[in-house]
């Protein structure tokens, strides 16, 4: 049987009192209450932010909930558009475009250290792509290629150390490839091929595959080494769309079978999906930045079918929590 020190790497503290800066996910025994206590996320919710310069989907995303980039996608019609746009906390401002023309595309990163890769290359015939470019803040570089040409697939990391796994090849697949900063190489497959599914992480080292096509509820965690089968969301979904890290994130929105977009949210503490509250309209196809550790995340465009142009922000507050036998 799995045990906290196993987990965590650590035992559970005691001390006299609370921590005064605890970080979340942490557990102790407070001596003075007499009572097992945790710091951790508790219910958020979302809130309307500014409206992008264009309605766009099937983007790529970076950044956080005051500092988040979109990256191509798709306007509708037959075309895809290699249009960036910048988020400063209350607007939207176009910035220089990629290189590239893409949609159903992957990024990673933060606003200043951004990337973009693989995707659909947005014309007729639609074929599938493994560029990648990287963004100082200003410019985009092409730099080197994914192995493997893919489209509607997942995403962790940062710029210096990313990860892209699943997506269609043009089948759903299992492969994963890791960046360095210079060069992708293979690592371990998915347990399961999937694609359009949310994927997140923080490092290239520790991620998060969540839902996909058919409608999965399938969770995987990838730990550097290997992905593991992991607890199931509580609602399958596809064109679905998430942020944060392996042990602290939440996923929103996507399609439900038969193709009806929804907008529910779920939050995940490293084990277990809870449900929480729901966007403030449905949507599949959107983009997501980074879940801080402060519980901020945001959700830019997607479509209802209608191609969006709004944002919502959401806040989770974090809080010390005593464990109870309920």
């Amino acid at each position: 049987m799995a045990t906290y020190k196993g987990i965590k790497g650590f035992t559970i503290q005691t001390i006299a009192g609370d921590p005064p800066a605890p970080i979340v996910g942490q557990v102790w025994y407070n001596t003075t209450s007499n009572k097992l206590k945790g710091y951790a996320p508790v219910t958020g919710a979302w809130a309307s932010g500014g409206t992008m310069v264009s309605p766009n989907y099937q983007m790529g995303g970076a950044g956080t909930q005051t500092a988040a980039l979109m990256m191509g996608g798709h306007s509708g019609g037959t075309q895809g558009i290699n249009t960036v746009q910048s988020y400063d906390g209350a607007s939207w401002t176009a910035v220089n475009s990629l290189n590239a023309t893409k949609y159903q595309s992957a990024g990673a990163g933060i606003q200043t250290a951004a990337l973009s890769f693989a995707g659909n290359a947005g014309a007729p015939p639609y074929t599938n792509q493994k560029t990648c470019e990287e963004y100082d803040g200003t410019c985009w570089t092409e730099v080197n290629d994914l192995n493997t040409a893919r489209q509607v697939l997942g995403a962790a990391g940062i710029q210096t150390s990313a990860l892209a796994f699943g997506g269609a090849v043009p089948a759903a697949s299992a492969l994963c490839e890791s960046y360095n900063g210079t060069s992708w190489t293979e690592v371990g497959d998915l347990t399961t091929a999937t694609n359009q599914m949310a994927g997140f992480g923080a490092t290239n080292t520790a991620a998060l595959s969540a839902g996909g096509s058919p409608y999965t509820p399938n969770t995987m965690k990838w730990n550097g080494t290997a992905w593991t089968e992991v607890n199931n969301l509580n609602t399958g979904r596809r064109g679905v769309q998430g942020s944060g890290s392996s042990t602290a994130g939440i996923i929103f929105g996507g399609w439900t079978s038969p193709d009806a977009d929804v907008a529910n949210t779920e939050s995940y503490d490293g084990t277990t999906w809870t449900e929480v509250a729901d966007l403030g309209a449905s949507k599949a196809w959107g983009a997501a930045g980074t879940y801080a550790p402060n519980g901020k995340s945001i959700s830019f465009g997607g479509m209802t079918p209608a191609v969006l142009n709004t944002t919502e922000e959401w806040t989770s507050g974090l809080s010390v929590v005593t464990f109870t036998s309920s």
